[in-house]
């Protein structure tokens, strides 16, 4: 027992390690990312990261409950988030998936200090950097490029439900599964098939 237990620990400083690095590896490419996109200089990203947090998430915890009012944004380093509401007869219905590099954020909650519509729910291990509502207004007053990559990024996500409005209403179930596989490859491995198949209005026949 006493042998068995001391394994557990080991095993479980190896992953707090693991994860540790992990993290330094995502906030190091972050900044290369900045940097080389969106011209950042050492001083932008060192004004930007003392705003920022990382979040780590385990399957099913919650970034953000129905009902409460949203205080953070999120930019997802790794893993896979979920938002979903809950139809009349208490199914859930998935809205959208937050892969890597996406923009995690309930504008209207955030916005209008307003309880949210939905929950966004973590699929596996996840990793989030995020900012407090509150401090949004000085990381924008300090380093104003955030302001036009947020908005860069609002566009992409408005431009995203555009264009899954429109394949609803242009190509078939079949299609639409296809479509998924091709982009994003990461949603059909890690999703519930009730979950994919609820985000593109589709029975679970096909599969």
């Amino acid at each position: 027992m006493v042998v068995a237990k001391g394994k557990q620990l080991k095993a479980i400083s190896q992953q707090k390690k693991y994860l540790c690095n992990k993290a330094e590896f995502a906030t190091m490419h972050l900044k290369e990312h900045l940097i080389k996109e969106h011209h950042f200089t050492e001083a932008d990203y060192d004004l930007s990261i003392k705003y920022m947090k990382m979040l780590e998430l385990k399957p099913r915890d919650f970034f953000l409950e129905q009902g409460k009012i949203s205080d953070k944004i999120g930019l997802v380093i790794s893993g896979l988030l979920r938002s979903y509401t809950l139809n009349d007869d208490g199914e859930q219905i998935t809205t959208s998936f937050y892969e890597t590099s996406a923009f995690v954020i309930s504008a209207k909650s955030l916005e209008e200090k307003t309880p949210a519509q939905e929950n966004i729910v973590a699929v596996d291990n996840t990793q989030i950097l995020t900012v407090n509502a509150d401090d949004l207004p000085k990381l924008f007053a300090e380093v104003p490029k955030w302001h036009s990559i947020s908005l860069s990024l609002l566009s992409y996500n408005n431009e995203k439900i555009n264009q899954r409005a429109y394949d609803l209403q242009t190509l078939s179930a079949k299609e639409r599964y296809l479509k998924l596989i091709e982009m994003s490859p990461e949603i059909i491995k890690k999703a519930a098939l009730k979950d994919i198949a609820s985000y593109i209005w589709a029975s679970m026949q096909f599969r």
